[in-house]
């Protein structure tokens, strides 16, 4: 797992498109598969001044070029104790 973290208050670069390059290390005697290697990326997306709400818009345009997209859902067990 790694873990990075970017503030990027103006942007980067002339265009508003932006890009995620995932790219894999092959270690010593391991063959790439030819379909790839599955992956999931979690990223968290926000304002810096916590005034634009960029949740749907950015949840819109990841859907709009195709990026599957799915809620982290966590299961908690209530025990009760006696």
């Amino acid at each position: 797992m790694k873990v990075f973290e970017k503030t990027f208050p103006q942007g980067v670069g002339p265009s508003s498109n932006w890009r995620l390059f995932v790219e894999y290390l092959t270690r010593a005697g391991e063959v790439m598969p030819e379909g790839g290697v599955p992956f999931t990326a979690i990223l968290t997306i926000s304002d810096p001044d916590a005034e634009g709400a960029v949740f749907n818009d950015m949840r819109q345009s990841l859907q709009a070029i195709g990026t599957q997209i799915a809620d982290i859902r966590t299961a908690a067990r209530i025990t009760p104790r006696i």
